[in-house]
C-alpha cells in the first residue's frame, strides 16, 4: 500500500476476517503476527519495506495500489521471492481499468517509471505539435 487511508482500510478488512496483522510502515515495524501466526496478513508500505526485508515465509503477495517506481515495485516483489522460498510465488495486482492504474501497470511491466513515461510522452507530443506549426 502507499497511503495511510489504504492501510487503515486493509487492516480493518483483515481484522473483520479474523486475520492476525503485521505492519511495516514509516512509524511501525511489527512482524509479530507474520513470524508467529500461520494465517496472518502483513501490510507493507512500499517505501518502508520494499528493500532489505525477508518475507520468504509468505508466497502470496497482493499489490493493493501500485508505486510509480519500477525499482521499488521489483524490490517489493522480491520480498517473498528470496533464497529459501519453498513455494511458487503468486502476485495479485488490484487496479482500476481504463484509469491511471493502467498506465502505471503498463510502465511497470516494461520496467519503466510511470512519471518518466509521462514526461517523455508529453515532450514527444509537444515536439510534434511544435514542429507542425513551423
Amino acid at each position: 500500500y502507499r497511503f495511510q487511508e489504504e492501510y487503515e482500510r486493509l487492516q480493518s478488512i483483515a481484522q473483520s476476517l479474523k486475520k492476525p496483522v503485521s505492519a511495516i510502515n514509516g512509524s511501525t515495524k511489527d512482524l509479530n503476527a507474520y513470524e508467529n501466526e500461520e494465517d496472518s496478513v502483513t501490510l507493507v508500505q512500499y517505501q518502508a519495506g520494499a528493500m532489505g526485508l525477508n518475507l520468504q515465509k509468505a508466497s502470496k503477495c497482493i499489490f493493493f495500489s501500485l508505486t510509480d517506481s519500477s525499482n521499488l515495485y521489483e524490490q517489493a516483489r522480491k520480498r517473498i521471492h528470496r533464497i529459501g522460498q519453498r513455494n511458487t510465488c503468486t502476485y495479485w495486482i488490484f487496479k482500476c481499468r481504463d484509469g491511471i492504474d493502467d498506465g502505471v501497470y503498463k510502465a511497470l511491466m516494461r520496467k519503466a517509471d510511470y512519471t518518466n513515461d509521462l514526461f517523455i510522452k508529453d515532450s514527444q507530443t509537444w515536439a510534434k505539435r511544435f514542429s507542425r506549426t513551423r
